[in-house]
């Protein structure tokens, strides 16, 4: 069996808009799609660093945006550090108008560059 290295801890991040008023279920719903996404893009594209996030324990942080403008940030940033985004827009059969973006699935990637795309935004 290959051991990997895991001396960079790794993450999946998802950003949640809250300023749609979206219900807990909703929101769950939606960070689930956000986590999904990036796991299995990871896993597909990135084997070596979806292995990584296995082998520390797949975690998943949720952090809060306050607007859809700040989302939008989050999203423009992440190429740029070398992270992989995955905005989620909702079909709006619920509770928000159809297309609202509601979060942005980061990574899995390391804690470092992860951080540097979501700088300044707090636990959702």
């Amino acid at each position: 069996m290959t051991q990997i290295d895991v001396t960079e801890v790794m993450k999946l991040v998802v950003v949640m808009r809250h300023d749609l008023g979206m219900s807990k279920g909703k929101i769950a719903s939606q960070a689930c799609h956000a986590a999904v996404a990036c796991a299995l893009d990871a896993e597909k594209n990135c084997p070596e660093a979806f292995a990584k996030w296995e082998a520390c324990g797949r975690r998943v942080v949720i952090l809060r945006a306050d607007s859809l403008g700040e989302l939008e940030d989050v999203l423009k940033r992440a190429p740029g550090k070398g992270v992989f985004a995955s905005l989620m827009v909702d079909a709006g059969l619920t509770q928000v108008a159809p297309m609202t973006p509601t979060c942005v699935g980061l990574g899995p990637d390391t804690d470092m560059a992860i951080d540097e795309v979501t700088e300044g935004l707090r636990l959702f």
